[in-house]
């Protein structure tokens, strides 16, 4: 944790929330609807890398505070029993937005990554502490195999990247070398996610203004925007 004044987690939250937004309007059928609808280019294959690469922030943001809030909560049961809900929920949005079906079992949201990777945490930091590093070791990958299997998004290397950012959280340079490591294990274009790790490191500690209306938004948010570009693809359509 910093000590100096830097970014607080509602800000990162922030961040997180709009260049998410600005990624899944770029990977939506709106997008391409807009884009190629009766053949009229009007944002192309080039607006669509931008807005992607804007979007890469977003995952790691996300996963540094899901380590920050399983370190924090009052009850992790809760906060696993929250993710699975929402992941549950936002997975037929999630399907619609980027499948146009309603149910698609060949990709799944980044809730259910968010959960495994929760469910790690919960399972391998007290045996990490009590130095059964092995047996710790061997619950990351089974958790980030079942991701892979299971075809959640970011998947084997969102799960280890989640586990990265809290067992190495004391030991920033080698945090940011195996997380950037892992990220790029998802795909060459998460080498824009590599700014991340900067907002991270300007973290201080500080939650910010966060009521409680504010905390409900950032769940209910993402299957909702979700539901919205995937309406209005098919409208479009």
């Amino acid at each position: 944790m910093n000590t100096r004044k830097g970014i607080s987690a509602a800000t990162l939250k922030w961040i997180a929330l709009i260049t998410m937004t600005v990624d899944h309007f770029a990977a939506s059928g709106l997008y391409f609807q807009l884009a190629y609808g009766d053949g009229v280019d009007m944002l192309g294959d080039t607006g669509y890398m931008a807005l992607r690469t804007i979007g890469r922030l977003a995952f790691p943001i996300y996963c540094f505070l899901l380590t920050e809030g399983f370190r924090h909560t009052r009850s992790r049961e809760r906060y696993a029993l929250r993710l699975g809900i929402f992941a549950l929920i936002s997975e037929m949005p999630f399907d619609l937005a980027s499948s146009w079906t309603i149910l698609d079992w060949n990709y799944q949201n980044v809730f259910f990554t968010l959960l495994f990777g929760l469910l790690t945490l919960m399972l391998a930091a007290p045996l990490y502490e009590k130095g059964e590093q092995r047996k710790a070791f061997f619950i990351v990958l089974g958790f980030a195999l079942a991701a892979e299997l299971l075809q959640t998004d970011y998947g084997f290397f969102g799960v280890a990247f989640i586990a990265a950012m809290y067992f190495l959280r004391e030991r920033e340079v080698e945090k940011y070398l195996i997380g950037g490591g892992l990220l790029m294990g998802a795909g060459s274009l998460e080498l824009a996610a590599f700014p991340a790790f900067y907002l991270m490191h300007r973290y201080d500690g500080r939650q910010g203004r966060q009521s409680r209306a504010m905390r409900l938004l950032f769940y209910w948010y993402y299957p909702l925007h979700l539901l919205v570009f995937g309406l209005a693809a098919r409208w479009i359509a």
